[in-house]
């Protein structure tokens, strides 16, 4: 708890991105990582395998946009550098354990920002409670996130988790607000933010939540909106909470799609 008390005190954001608890969950991810390697190297070679089957058919020096980044647990990016690619890596923080990763490597732009445009607007509320908790607006646009057009832009496992630090935050502040029309609106608009990009776009993300017990699923969560994108290329199985991790008896696993949209 101290390394981890000190992480968050020292890492550079604004006051709002660590109000909202965004610096927070990525030291828990990546703590949750550390813990968790084995169960979740399945996903995260299955995750870097559809970015490279993806850019396979790219030429040398193409510009690749990822949004959800993160720690970069399920980026190929020594690969992608190898390969003459040149990658803009977006998340909302970047922890100075992936920035570390990214040394002695180039063609590689880190850039925080929140990709809803939403954080911001939604602090400032969290201040303001008389006022009217509010809705979603658009996405930045492209040139807002990078210079130049993307030849590919990769959506990377955020889609279900775009809402859940605003919808957590709202549910502690105002237990009586019914955040499911906001939520929908952040995962939708990120969707068709994706379909209305004049390049190819993959999106991978959870499609349903199961709760295991004894080896059986016990409760599956299906994720809003997947319907939406089709049948995806490729499934696959992310044992993101052992048993004993998350719960004594259960443990948590999601099932995790790959969608390639505007080819």
């Amino acid at each position: 708890m101290i390394v981890e008390f000190f992480t968050h005190l020292l890492t550079p954001a604004p006051k709002w991105v660590k109000k909202l608890g965004f610096v927070a969950e990525a030291i828990a991810i990546d703590e949750r990582y550390k813990r968790c390697r084995k169960n979740w190297q399945p996903h995260l070679i299955a995750s870097k395998k559809a970015i490279l089957a993806e850019v396979k058919e790219l030429p040398k020096g193409a510009n690749i946009l990822v949004l959800g980044a993160g720690g970069l647990h399920d980026v190929p990016y020594r690969c992608l550098c190898v390969d003459g690619y040149k990658l803009s890596l977006v998340d909302i923080i970047f922890l100075n354990a992936a920035r570390k990763k990214l040394r002695g490597l180039s063609g590689i732009n880190l850039i925080e920002r929140d990709i809803t445009n939403y954080g911001e607007r939604f602090a400032h509320w969290l201040e303001n409670t008389n006022e009217t908790c509010p809705t979603p607006i658009s996405p930045p646009q492209i040139n807002e996130l990078i210079s130049g057009k993307p030849d590919l832009i990769i959506s990377l496992n955020i889609l279900s988790q775009l809402p859940i630090q605003f919808e957590e935050k709202a549910n502690k502040i105002q237990p009586e607000l019914d955040f499911t029309e906001r939520e929908l609106a952040l995962m939708e608009q990120h969707i068709n933010w994706l379909k209305s990009q004049p390049c190819p776009v993959l999106l991978i993300g959870d499609m349903e939540r199961q709760t295991i017990e004894d080896g059986k699923v016990k409760e599956i969560e299906l994720i809003p909106l997947i319907d939406s994108l089709g049948k995806p290329i490729n499934t696959w199985q992310w044992d993101i909470a052992p048993q004993g991790e998350a719960h004594k008896t259960r443990s948590l696993r999601h099932k995790v799609g790959a969608w390639r949209l505007n080819s």
